[in-house]
């Protein structure tokens, strides 16, 4: 086969580019681990977990960076038990992650995905969707989402926001890319899917892998 010298140099383009996205992330917080380790800064007094697993793995990676941690209920948990949201099967949700708006992409160096492209075709896929079920989908906006775009994007459909755990009490279906939102949904015992888009960039790849169970 043909030498691809363009695609060769591109790949080693992307292994040094997200090559240096995680250590933007992972220097900065390794010389503060190790400059409390010396002295140089105090400890964090308290670090509020919800996971014994990870309070585990804290322990043993930052050994003396935190005075205590301390396990608590998530706040979607919390959530659930203060308001006493009224649950049905009534909606489809889709829990919006923004993909082609997400500022991060930039910082560590992606380009971020084609914005027409992906809301066409999550429209065609919501619309297939609405049409076998019947249902109607309710989209939970990202918090930093600009709203003045959402009929553009999402077309017709009801978007909302600040009301997430609201819908999904009231889903039979709730589908995400990657948000700690789908928390509510394991909560409330519904049927979840993950979207995945050969559209996605790495960044993006890498923020759903975090969450195949």
């Amino acid at each position: 086969p043909r030498f691809d010298s363009y695609r060769v140099i591109q790949n080693i383009l992307k292994l040094v580019s997200a090559f240096l996205a995680k250590a933007k992330r992972l220097i900065p917080n390794m010389a503060f681990y190790y400059l409390i380790r010396l002295n140089v800064f105090q400890k964090v007094d308290v670090l509020y977990l919800s996971d014994k697993e990870l309070k585990s793995k804290i322990i043993n990676r930052y050994y003396g960076k935190h005075e205590r941690i301390k396990l608590v209920n998530s706040a979607f948990y919390d959530s659930s038990l203060q308001y006493n949201y009224h649950v049905s099967n009534q909606y489809i949700v889709f829990l919006d992650s923004m993909p082609p708006y997400h500022g991060d992409q930039i910082i560590y160096g992606f380009t971020p995905i084609n914005k027409d492209l992906y809301y066409s075709a999550l429209d065609e896929l919501f619309s297939y969707i609405e049409r076998v079920t019947g249902k109607e989908i309710i989209i939970c906006l990202h918090p930093k989402y600009d709203t003045i775009n959402a009929v553009a994007d999402f077309k017709k459909r009801k978007s909302v926001k600040n009301k997430t755990q609201f819908y999904v009490a009231q889903a039979s279906l709730v589908l995400f890319h990657d948000t700690s939102a789908v928390n509510s949904a394991f909560i409330y015992n519904k049927n979840v899917v993950q979207l995945f888009t050969p559209l996605f960039n790495d960044f993006c790849k890498n923020c759903c892998d975090q969450y195949y169970y």
